[in-house]
This record gives structure tokens, sequence and C-alpha cells, in this order.
């Protein structure tokens, strides 16, 4: 093929006919006259019907759009509702087609199984087709058993003659022409259009214009274009048209917030609309009836992020800073922003709002890999009602103190009655020094539930109490507070749960290396017995002996002084029972170099010098 003012092919019926004038000046000129109209689903589903209907004047329509606004849907709609007394139309999806011979042959199939439902229908379009096809059999057979004759093993033998006969007269529609194969010429493919059109068919021809191909394929369609169709639809369609389509049919979670939602990022793609709705099924499908308050920010991040990620909002940011954005953009001074940042910060204000960085990561995770993550969504809700209750729960105490405990006017009575309602939840949610608070309050009025709530309390703070809980605790003799016996038992568990104490090896070594200890190598050396030290100096080794001599250096200073007596009995045991032992010299030498140990050991301050010299 060839294009120098006409074309030449072997077979002229596929091709354009010529042009015998530039093509740019031609379209101008015509293009006065071809009909161009932007509308909507339900203006270009009028309009489409309507010039389907004079197939007289319009042999060739052309349905445009950008992908994701439901060209195709529009179009099955559309073949749904024909009358069944009309020929089946034939649709052909050019999508990977890479020659004209692959395009033939799936109009044949097309046609061939439109055409196979009945006798009188195939005798209608094959007509006298039959006599050929069935003598290319080798048999010869009328009716609809000629029909499955032909489809079971005839096709292969079919010539173009036969498809011409069994396509004439028919509605034929090319979708997907801007995703057709790369070997699959532009103007090969309309000059298809152009023998449907002599065979007496109607063309419906859907595609993408902004997607046709590259700069040649572009000046090619637009060099034919005006000789070919007959009137050109331009669909777009709102951003509620898309979701309301995306839509049909399905049971969405929270549909009317997820519409606002998507509507409000002027997102006019099914696709993505569908993309959004599937991420809403999944990350809601357990969770269907969570109130205003526990949806807030999630929804609206699901619907954006999602959105975003699959590039359907105009001029968002990227999704990973964007998602990034999500994790204190708020905070950062706006003097100090880069224009990238302050974008996301703006875009994040107006379409996510505040959302949880923990479920961010979570719908990230869904978006990335792919993987329903239903258990770590439903965790996620499960945490998120318990911490709404709490806070809930906390307001409930905080007003009881405002309104009744703090009013002078309010008798004992009432206070120990309203109070009533708020302990057996407040109980699991408060901190130890509230808790401590309350309870004294209760006891200042008398109140039954006094010990009940102190013991509920006290069980809160053993089995789940929090590092704030703690340290209370240790802060207490600073800060001059007195908790009760059971709150400070109870926190001293859970911190013996959260923090296993060190072996008396482990904490001695700790300290003798200098390098810091905590309260827990403070309360395993405090507590040891001289026995208990005995057997750590025994089991001394090279490796870790010089540190534990170390620590004899250190154990008379501060909150370590109580543990001086036993530390020193341990050594008068050693001293005694061993006097010519290694290790007995050594702790010779150690005592009369510290002072604290000399006067407790109760060794005469010249004794075991020659001998520790010598050591």
């Amino acid at each position: 093929m060839r294009v120098d003012g006409g074309l030449r092919d072997p077979n002229p019926r596929w091709c354009i006919r010529p042009l015998r004038h530039h093509w740019a000046l031609l379209y101008a000129a015509v293009s006065s006259f071809r009909h161009i109209t932007n509308m909507n689903q339900v203006d270009t589903y009028a309009a489409l019907q309507d010039y389907l209907a004079r197939s007289d004047r319009y042999r060739v329509v052309a349905l445009k759009g950008a992908w994701g606004t439901g060209k195709t849907h529009l179009w099955w709609r559309m073949a749904e509702a024909m009358s069944g007394a009309d020929a089946v139309p034939v649709y052909c999806s050019l999508f990977g087609k890479n020659s004209m011979d692959e395009v033939k042959k799936a109009l044949l199939n097309e046609t061939l199984a439109t055409i196979s439902d009945g006798a009188a229908t195939a005798q209608n379009v094959l007509g006298g087709v039959f006599d050929k096809v069935t003598k290319v059999a080798g048999t010869f057979i009328k009716g609809a058993e000629a029909v499955g004759q032909l489809t079971a093993g005839v096709v292969g033998q079919i010539s173009g003659a036969i498809l011409e006969r069994a396509i004439e007269s028919r509605l034929v529609v090319l979708d997907d022409f801007e995703r057709r194969g790369r070997d699959l010429d532009v103007i090969a493919t309309l000059g298809l259009v152009d023998y449907l059109k002599t065979r007496n068919c109607r063309v419906l021809f859907i595609f993408n214009e902004q997607r046709i191909g590259e700069e040649k394929d572009v000046e090619a369609f637009a060099q034919f274009r005006e000789k070919l169709i007959d009137v050109e639809l331009q669909l777009e369609i709102s951003a509620e048209e898309a979701y309301d389509i995306a839509a049909e049919r399905r049971d969405v979670p929270y549909g009317e917030q997820t519409r606002s939602f998507f509507v409000a990022l002027g997102v006019n793609n099914i696709r993505v609309a569908s993309r959004v709705l599937n991420v809403v099924e999944n990350v809601f499908l357990n969770n269907r009836q969570l109130d205003e308050v526990l949806l807030k920010g999630t929804l609206r991040a699901v619907v954006t992020l999602t959105a975003v990620y699959f590039q359907g909002v105009p001029d968002a940011p990227p999704f990973e800073a964007l998602v990034q954005g999500t994790r204190g953009f708020g905070f950062v001074f706006a003097e100090s922003m880069s224009e990238e940042q302050r974008r996301v910060r703006e875009f994040g204000v107006q379409f996510l709002g505040d959302v949880d960085d923990g479920f961010v990561g979570l719908l990230r995770r869904h978006l990335t890999t792919g993987a329903p993550l239903h258990d770590e969504f439903g965790a996620y809700w499960e945490q998120r009602a318990e911490d709404l209750q709490s806070v809930a729960e906390r307001e409930q105490l905080t007003t009881w103190l405002r309104d009744v405990w703090w009013n002078p006017r309010v008798p004992a009575s009432v206070l120990v009655q309203t109070i009533s309602g708020v302990l057996p939840k407040v109980a699991t949610r408060l901190t130890i020094n509230e808790c401590q608070g309350v309870y004294d309050a209760l006891v200042e009025i008398d109140a039954a539930q006094a010990e009940e709530f102190l013991n509920a309390a006290s069980k809160r703070i053993r089995e789940s109490g929090t590092a704030n809980d703690i340290e209370s605790v240790r802060l207490m003799p600073s800060r001059g507070t007195t908790l009760s016996p059971l709150l400070v038992t109870a926190a001293r568990d859970r911190d013996a749960q959260l923090n296993p104490r060190p072996s008396l090896a482990a904490a001695v070594e700790k300290v003798g290396a200098g390098n810091g200890y905590s309260a827990n190598e403070a309360a395993v050396i405090t507590k040891a017995t001289a026995q208990e030290f005995v057997e750590v100096f025994r089991a001394a080794t090279v490796d870790n002996l010089h540190v534990i001599l170390r620590f004899w250096e250190r154990v008379g200073e501060g909150d370590l002084a109580v543990a001086l007596p036993h530390v020193s009995s341990a050594a008068r045991q050693l001293l005694h029972a061993e006097p010519e032992s290694r290790l007995a010299r050594i702790l010779a030498r150690v005592t009369h170099n510290n002072p604290n140990l000399l006067s407790t050991v109760g060794i005469p301050a010249s004794a075991g010098r020659g001998t520790a010299a010598g050591a």
C-alpha cells in the first residue's frame, strides 16, 4: 500500500478510494459540515440512537471519548435495548489485532455467532451463500444444520466472498481503535470502514481520539476521517455519571458518603470509580455499621488515595508524596516548606483531612500489593472503636467531676448515685494517678464503691498497665506522691511482666561496667542475700572478673548503698573460708582499696596487704 495521491492494494475493497487534494486543505474544507458535539451519557445515548435510526444518511457514526468515560458501556446498553426484529449487531474489538487478516477472522467469527440461533435467521442473512459453503465442506445440507456444519468445521475454508455476503447490511461496531496492535495500519483500518460502507453496512466506530498513536498515525487519521465518518459524538461524562455507572447494581458500603467524596475529586473515569468502589468494599467488608465518628477521615482517605493511586485525579500530587505528607506536613512551619510540600499539604487539607497514619499504612499496603488484609483492617476497626469508647468514658468522668463533684450544691447522696454509673467503665480507662484521685474522692464521700473501684483499677494496671503507670510508681518518692499499696503492687507486677528482672550476676556486671543501670538491676542487687553474692563471686571467670571487681568499688554509692552489708558479709565468708585462695587474695586487695568495705568486712587495715600486693 502506498499513499501518493491515491492508494494501491491487491484487494481494493479493503482500502480507501483515492484522495486528489492535499489532506490538510480538504480537512479544513469539509470539517464545516461534520457533526461534532460534546455530550454526557444520557444525551449521547439519545443522539446515537437517533443517528443509527437514520441509516440512509449516517452510515458511519464515530463515538469518541477519553478512556474510562463509558463508550463501550453505552454501546452495550443500546444493544440490549435494540428490537429483536433487527439483525443482531456485529461487535469487534480491535484490541491487540496486528493485521487485517486477524480483523477479518474476528468479524467472521462474530458474524457467524450472531446467526447460529436458528435456520430462518441464518437463511435470511446468508441466502444463496449456503450452497457455496456446504459445497466447500463436501456436503449439501439445508437450513439450520448447514449453519451448524459451517461453524463446526468449515470456518477455516471460507473465502472473503462469504464474509462479504454474511455481513451485508449489518450494523458493525468497531471498538478500541486506539488499542489496535502496532502492526495494524491506520489507513488499512479506515479502509475496512470504507469497505463496510460499500457492503451497505452501518458502522459504529468507537475510539479515544487522544490516544490514536504516533504523529504519523494522527496525520493519517486526520487525512481520511472526513471522507468516512458522517457524524462524530464526543462523550464527556461528569464525576457523578462515572460514579453512578460504576456503582450500578453494586451494594456499596456507605454509598452516599463515598459518592460525595468521589465527586468532590472531579474524577470522570468509570474505571477509576470502579477501582475506588472495589477498595471501599474490601476495607469495609465486615464493617458496614460504623458510626460517623469511626468513619471520619478513613472513608475519605480510601476514596482519595485510591483515586490518586490509579492516576484518576487531575493535577494531584504523586501518591507516595501524598502518603508521606499525611505524616506531619501539617506540623511543619510554612516558611520551611518546599513548593511540593506545600502543594501536598494543600491537597491533603482539601481532600484528606485528618487521617490516622496506621490506617494510611494499611491502605497503602493493600493498594500496592493487592493483599486483602481483611484481618488487619478488622483489627484496626476494633482498636478504633475501643479508643473512641475510652475517650467517651473519660469524657463522662470529666463531666462528672466538673458538673457534680465540684458543684458545691450537690449533696453526697447525689455524688454516690451519679458516680455509680460512671465507675464500672472508667476503672479500666484511667491512669494510675487518676485512679488514686477518684479513689480518694470516693473515700471522702464514704461511697461504698470505693474498694470495688480500687480492686478493678488495680486489676487493669496489673494486666495492661502503661509505661506511664509504672513511671508514676518509680517517681513517688521524689514527688511526694502517696499511692494505694494495691496500685503500687499492681504497677510493679506489670513492670515485672514488661521488664523481666535480670539475674544477680547480670545486674552486678551492669553496675560494674559503669554505663548506667536501671531500677530493675538496682532492685535485684538490693534484695540479694550474702549467700547469693558469694555464688556470683565464686562463679567469676577470666572474662568478667575485672567487671565484678569494679562493682565492689561502686557498691557503696547512691541507691546501692543498702546492699553494702550483704556484699561485705559475702566478702567475709570468702576471706575466712578460703583465705589462701586466689579469689580471697584479690578480694582482700579490693577491700583495702575501698574504705566502706574495709570497715564493714571487719579485717585490720594492714591485714592482707603483702598478700594482696603479691597477688
